[in-house]
């Protein structure tokens, strides 16, 4: 697809957007009747102004990328789905939209007086550490720039980011880093620069950034089921790797749609919180621009929205007092903003609201309801007769030329989750048996075996691995070729193995 026809089509779909005022939260003493500290409550979208038929064919055309998604309404779920094998439990990685975690949490110590202002000079904040490659640019870089993407820091080069984290010790590889730009000029998106605020936060506060955001933000809002990835140092990840449900992943959102604001509370900064949503830095993308700390917005939709690599997702339009948050999993690549990004963002700043209650329509929610239930309960397809290959293949094991079986296209996940090698492999079996299921094992190169159903009937059977649960769910692409397909749960991480 050409540059020119690229700009034309987010133009166009820029166009059937109506011009609207700049955002600002939603005032709670007006809007929220309840507030979802020990658990949202649901409503039909008719009673909360929506049309449940809009919302099917939204379903319809989005869900099936999605690994989970739930739409509030003046606080209310008015639709919520999860996408088999996941469930409302599934702690999923949030990937970047861990950005706006730690940029929530920079604004609160901040506020508190434990971080200084956002033009205070990186390095002088390591009094005691000494950099490489530093120069008038380098000491001149602030929070502002690290919090704005503008930092000038080289990011763009080849394995800087695998280099960090190969590192041990992260903070010092990322600020001994040199230095691309000028601060404060073009914007570049680089995770090193929201890990350096992680560190900032942690020396701070004396806490690491889970600890602190127990205390001063998951703890108020009601989560207390959050994983959080640490560096070799102990340092959570600034930029990514934090897991949580999606309904808490909800609250979140909930919180910035009220401007920081939670249960009469100002949790975050209401300043930091309107600057966060605002556009600080220009991206060169089309209508979309970046505030701070992992959050962007679309300046002629007014909607904000925080992104996570693989498309995870959380929206809210304050003028509709309406907010979307999706999981995305099973992409072959990061959310792609033109073919995917730009087009879903606009169907969310299209879907229509009523300021009053709509009629009931009973076919609409059950046009609804089997719109995510085709996602969440898929039926089980019919199982095709077997090939002469799979008598041939059963229960023959395999040496494996390469270790990387498990790992390949899931690199860091891999490297993040555990210690090298562990997930090396050297052996593979699969074996039919009849019916429904095939059985996988496995022999990893410390000799152990990993044996796991793998469902022929198109649904995945749930198994636990070396870096946490799986699906995995087995499908002939032709006679001659078998394909195994292991989702890792959670994540937006799914590994083909082919056998031909």
């Amino acid at each position: 697809m050409s540059t020119k026809r690229v700009w034309l089509i987010v133009l166009c779909l820029m166009l059937a957007l109506p011009s609207l005022a700049l955002l600002s939260p939603v005032r709670a003493q007006d809007e929220a009747t309840y507030w979802p500290t020990d658990g949202w409550r649901t409503s039909t979208p008719e009673e909360q102004g929506m049309d449940s038929e809009a919302l099917a064919a939204f379903i319809a055309q989005w869900g099936g990328a999605m690994d989970s998604l739930i739409i509030i309404r003046h606080g209310y779920i008015v639709a919520e789905m999860y996408s088999a094998p996941n469930t409302a439990g599934t702690l999923h990685d949030e990937a970047s939209i861990t950005k706006a975690v730690t940029g929530s949490l920079l604004g609160i110590a901040m506020d508190e007086g434990l971080v200084p202002g956002m033009d205070t000079p990186v390095l002088s904040l390591f009094p005691d550490r000494t950099f490489e490659n530093v120069d008038a640019d380098k000491e001149a870089m602030t929070l502002r720039h690290l919090s704005t993407m503008t930092s000038g820091l080289d990011c763009a080069s080849p394995g800087v980011q695998d280099g960090m984290e190969a590192s041990d010790d992260w903070l010092q590889y990322a600020l001994d880093a040199p230095m691309a730009a000028q601060p404060g000029g073009s914007f570049a998106y680089c995770n090193m620069n929201t890990h350096v605020l992680a560190a900032i936060l942690a020396q701070a506060t004396g806490q690491t950034p889970l600890e602190y955001a127990n205390d001063r933000l998951f703890g108020p809002l009601g989560i207390t089921d959050v994983q959080w990835l640490s560096d070799p140092t102990g340092l959570n990840h600034g930029y990514a790797d934090i897991y949580m449900t999606p309904r808490d992943l909800a609250k979140f959102g909930y919180l910035y749609l009220h401007g920081g604001e939670w249960d009469g509370e100002q949790l975050v900064p209401a300043d930091y919180a309107q600057a966060a949503v605002a556009t600080q830095a220009v991206t060169g993308w089309p209508d979309l621009n970046y505030g701070y700390n992992g959050w962007w917005r679309f300046e002629s939709a007014n909607l904000a929205w925080s992104l996570g690599w693989g498309g995870q997702s959380i929206y809210y339009l304050v003028d509709k007092d309406l907010l979307v948050v999706f999981n995305e999993g099973g992409l072959s690549e990061n959310l792609r903003l033109v073919t995917q990004g730009y087009p879903i963002s606009y169907a969310i700043a299209g879907l229509s609201t009523a300021d009053e209650a709509l009629p009931a329509n009973p076919d609409g929610e059950k046009a609804l309801e089997a719109a995510m239930s085709a996602f969440s309960n898929p039926p089980a397809k019919p199982v095709p007769e077997l090939p002469a290959l799979a008598a041939q293949i059963s229960g023959q094991t395999y040496g494996l030329m390469t270790p990387n079986l498990l790992t390949a296209g899931i690199e860091r996940l891999a490297h993040v989750r555990t210690d090298a090698g562990r997930l090396d492999s050297s052996a593979v079996n699969l074996r039919f048996d009849g019916g429904d299921e095939a059985t996988l094992t496995v022999t990893y190169a410390d000799g152990a075996p990993w044996a796991v159903p793998v469902g022929l009937d198109g649904l995945y059977r749930v198994s636990e691995s070396r870096i946490g649960p799986v699906g995995v769910r087995g499908m002939w692409l032709a006679d001659d070729s078998f394909r195994v397909e292991i989702k890792y749960i959670g994540t937006s991480n799914v590994v083909q193995l082919d056998v031909t």
